[in-house]
């Protein structure tokens, strides 16, 4: 952003003599910050700028905090409201990819039961739908059970996980499957009802990432509104079932 910055230093030199406005700087390779920029003219007896002042502050953290705190309200209102999982986890699913910029998302529900986790909702960005088709059916084919792959890994352990290059990460249990597809790096979070972990959030990238903390530390609170909304339907179904239960009993 060179031109912008120049134009914005010669701005000064006309009325009002002051501007202030936010501008990228590559630091270093993948270390891009956002800075607060203000410069003054300073100007003699005649009016002429004869010299600038200014400021120049880092703001890079105080900006992905607050993206991040419009990523988890947007990521609450996809849940608020919503009786039927899909379209709600889906777009809650769809927020991230679009706000993270995460080629495909999904959720892994735990089955107690049996004790695996299965893929019940996912979403993939539009450029990536087709290559997304093979991983999704196979996803649907197969479960996890706890520990196994990198997604039982976060099942069992109930820590959050970042890989930035799947192809140096010894877990990963679809190996060549990601890698035709060309997904490089991926984010795991456990979705947790408050007690206990009832799922696993996955979203995969083409490109290595390394880890975002910012991004990281925002994980206990997006898995625990997808726990929460989870927890919430199963309750609903429960009740309506014992009303089911009731009336027939009644016949």
């Amino acid at each position: 952003e060179q031109n912008t910055v120049a134009a914005a230093f010669q701005s000064v030199y006309t009325p009002p003599h002051y501007i202030r406005g936010e501008y990228r700087v590559l630091r270093a390779p993948g270390d891009l910050r956002v800075i607060d920029g203000r410069i003054e003219g300073v100007r003699d007896e005649t009016g002429k700028v004869v010299r600038l002042r200014g400021t120049s502050v880092d703001v890079t953290e105080s900006r992905r905090a607050e993206q991040l705190r419009e990523l988890e309200l947007a990521v609450a209102r996809c849940l608020a409201g919503v009786e039927e999982a899909e379209p709600a986890i889906s777009a809650a699913l769809a927020t991230v990819c679009e706000r993270e910029n995460w080629e495909i998302g999904g959720f892994w529900r735990a089955d107690e039961k049996i004790g695996e986790l299965c893929l019940e909702h996912w979403w993939a960005q539009p450029r990536f739908a087709e290559a997304a088709q093979p991983i999704i059916e196979d996803g649907r084919r197969n479960r996890f059970g706890s520990g196994v792959g990198l997604i039982g890994h976060a099942w069992r352990t109930g820590a959050a996980m970042w890989i930035p290059d799947l192809a140096k990460e010894e877990r990963v249990s679809r190996a060549p499957l990601l890698k035709a597809a060309g997904l490089r790096s991926a984010a795991l979070m456990p979705v947790t009802d408050g007690s206990r972990v009832v799922g696993v959030l996955v979203f995969a990238g083409t490109t290595v990432r390394e880890p975002d903390q910012a991004f990281l530390r925002a994980f206990p609170v997006l898995g625990s509104l997808v726990g929460q909304f989870v927890q919430r339907r199963q309750t609903e179904q429960q009740r309506r079932a014992l009303q089911t239960q009731l009336y027939q009993s009644q016949k």
